[in-house]
């Protein structure tokens, strides 16, 4: 049951927490919240929403003048334009931070987007807002680069090195900035991508399924944000031009391929066809949902939305079931 009020509510209540909380953890909550609405499970939203909340840091907690900033000046860009307008402007500017605090700058975004699409209210827009200026804030851009070469994405994941040891340490966004150097970027660049920025996402959203069944027990957290943040562009491609759509698809393959270097690399792609039983989207959504986590909410919401927009993805299915078992779901 989708329940509007119930959402917008529950983003009041977020709204009233600052964007990050602890020692920089991402909130969760509205990419949560958006995803149990658009999968249809709008009820579940007040249980959930009321066991996060006590994680997150109220605004009263402490002063961030920068956050704050950023949001006033997204809040008045919403106030009297249309919010694809705002998005079409401000997406392609930040492209090239899609890597942004492990993909959680677009991933809000992307659900904010996708949560208007459904219903144009006051905290929808706010949380529109609150994407756009945490994605803009905490910014970790990526090289300029334009990937012309002619491999399969698994043949360029294969020939990346894996990350040198003083580089497998520290947070998301800290390993992803060591590895992103000249040569993986040269060597990222030579992947093969069809022309259609839809089609081209498709096959970067399969490698980065594949990436997150390869990874391992050490990798598997962070890959799977590749995983996620790649789907949730899906969601702006149609709302920027089909230039800026390619810049995107673009962006989530670097993104994809540094954390696979980071977290992955050495390991053996496994192969396409060893799937085993993989149970049907629905099912993982509501064991997703049953258990709580907000990464197994995410991640198997994020399959359900793929295989509506694209098809039948087992391997992307069978990508969610390892993150929703990582969780304990």
């Amino acid at each position: 049951m989708i329940t509007t009020t119930s959402l917008d509510d529950a983003l009041a209540n977020v709204h009233r927490h600052h964007l990050e909380y602890g020692p920089g953890f991402s909130d969760h909550a509205p990419m949560v919240l958006d995803a149990l609405e658009h999968s249809g499970r709008g009820e579940h939203i007040d249980r959930w929403v009321a066991g996060y909340l006590p994680r997150l840091d109220p605004l009263t907690l402490r002063t961030e003048p920068e956050e704050q900033r950023w949001i006033a000046v997204f809040d008045e860009a919403l106030n009297d334009r249309d919010w694809q307008d705002v998005v079409a402007e401000w997406v392609p500017a930040l492209v090239d931070a899609f890597p942004t605090a492990a993909g959680h700058g677009l991933l809000r975004t992307a659900h904010a987007a996708r949560s208007l699409g459904r219903a144009d209210t006051p905290e929808r827009r706010r949380e529109l807002a609150h994407g756009l200026a945490y994605w803009s804030w905490r910014a970790q851009r990526l090289p300029s680069v334009a990937v012309a070469g002619s491999a399969t994405p698994a043949q360029v994941l294969s020939r990346l090195p894996a990350a040198a040891p003083a580089d497998q340490q520290g947070s998301i966004s800290a390993r992803f900035g060591r590895v992103v150097t000249p040569d993986f970027v040269r060597g990222a660049a030579e992947v093969a991508l069809p022309d259609d920025p839809a089609d081209a996402l498709t096959l970067v959203t399969e490698q980065a399924a594949r990436a997150l069944r390869s990874a391992g027990p050490a990798g598997t957290f962070a890959v799977l944000h590749g995983l996620t943040s790649s789907i949730a562009s899906r969601d702006l491609l149609l709302l920027v031009s089909p230039g800026d759509a390619r810049r995107l698809v673009e962006a989530a393959w670097l993104t994809v391929a540094a954390l696979w270097v980071a977290y992955g690399g050495g390991n053996p792609l496994v192969a396409a066809s060893a799937r085993g039983i993989v149970p049907a989207a629905d099912e993982l959504v509501v064991r997703a949902v049953r258990h709580g986590d907000e990464h197994a909410i995410k991640v198997a919401v994020a399959a359900w939305s793929e295989e509506r927009a694209t098809g039948d993805r087992p391997e992307v299915r069978a990508a969610a079931l390892a993150g929703v078992e990582f969780f304990g779901a």
